[in-house]
This record gives C-alpha cells, structure tokens and sequence, in this order.
C-alpha cells in the first residue's frame, strides 16, 4: 500500500458511528475497538497462575482531555491504561480521570476488582501489584473471594497493623525485618536498599534464606 494512501484511510477511519457516540464517554470513538480487542485477550489467551496489576502509559502529546502527565515516568505524556497481565494474556482498562460522580470506593481498590472479575476461576491465580494498589482493605476483599494478592505497600495503609516504625527498621543493620499477621493479612517490614512493606493474604516470610546482593560498602 502506498504512503498516501495509508495516510488518507487512517484519516477517515472510524469504529463507531458518531451519531450514536454517548454523552460524556471521553473515548466513546475507540471505546468499543478497546473493548473488543480485551475481548480477544480474554477469549483467546490462557492466563497463568501468576497475574501482575500495573498502568501502561500510551504516548500522546496532541490535545485530548484523557491525556496525563505523570513526573519522572519514562513516558511523561499519553494516555493511562490499567493492565493485568500474564505472559499470554493481557486485560486492559482505559482510564480516563476522575469523574463527576466519583465512587468513594479508592481507585486502587476499584482498579484491582475491575480486573480480576475478568477471571473464570479466580481461585487458581495469585495477583500481585505494587504500592499503589495494595492496602489492607483491598487484601482483605481479595481473600474472601478466595483471590491470593501480594503487593508492597505503603506505611500508610497497613490498616493500623503494629509493625516497628520506618526510622527503627532503618536504624538497624541490611535485611533486618519485623512481621505482623492478624490471621487474614500477613505484613512484613525489612531493611533493604531502602526500607520495603510487604502484604500478602497467603504468604509469610517462611522460610527465611540468604542472597546475595551487591553492596557499594564492599566495592
């Protein structure tokens, strides 16, 4: 096919008939192509046990009202997407801000359960998701779906769990830890390159091993 030609399709493409777009619906024009294409994902590819929960951000810099700017990101400009994936299937959101009636639900919570009532046996998969997502609610929700989560999380929303202050863990020397399990959430607090939370509804911090790691004191 010939530049221009492809040039002038693309121009007059379209997925939707724009007479029936829906008041309000940001990314009404492509909503159904997104749509149908998680679709496919879902229909055709085999998810694996393990599921990671993230955002991906498509570069734009044209003006739309979705488009964000997210500091220090590699991709600073474009538009957010929620995605949970495996290595042969891919669940996709498109986020398009906050909304007039926002649910008061927190949007981490709302993000995760979004993408996993996408799953047939929800029971067979282990989702794991960083601090953004993760807080002893949200564990909590997961496990009585029977959902095995894990995730960092923030000092914030450990749900009031005692674990030894930030400053203590740090004053102490690489890889000390402290741990808390109120019988449905396991938390785990440990000094690494920085000091890290761990939650998990189905894991602890047995059985406790050795690893290397690189070190500028010994370089």
């Amino acid at each position: 096919m010939a530049r221009n030609r492809f040039r002038q399709l693309k121009r007059f493409f379209h997925v939707v008939d724009n007479t029936q777009l829906k008041a309000g619906d940001k990314m009404g024009k492509i909503q159904p192509f997104y749509d149908e294409i998680s679709k496919c994902f879902r229909h055709f590819g085999v998810f694996n046990e393990s599921l990671s929960i993230d955002e991906s951000m498509v570069p734009y810099y044209g003006h739309h009202s979705c488009k964000m700017f997210i500091r220090g990101k590699p991709i600073r400009f474009g538009y957010k997407i929620w995605m949970m994936c495996s290595s042969n299937g891919i669940a996709m959101e498109l986020y398009c801000g906050r909304k007039e009636k926002e649910d008061k639900t927190p949007l981490g919570i709302r993000v995760v359960s979004n993408m996993v009532s996408v799953l047939e046996a929800p029971e067979q998969h282990e989702v794991y998701f960083d601090n953004f997502f993760t807080s002893h609610g949200l564990l909590t929700k997961l496990a009585d779906q029977g959902i095995r989560a894990t995730g960092t999380v923030r000092h914030t929303r450990t749900g009031g769990c005692p674990l030894k202050s930030l400053k203590n863990i740090e004053n102490k020397e690489r890889e000390s830890f402290h741990c808390k399990c109120d019988g449905a959430v396991y938390a785990c607090r440990w000094n690494d390159n920085a000091v890290v939370t761990v939650s998990s509804n189905h894991l602890s911090h047995e059985p406790v091993g050795s690893a290397k790691r690189f070190s500028r004191r010994s370089n």
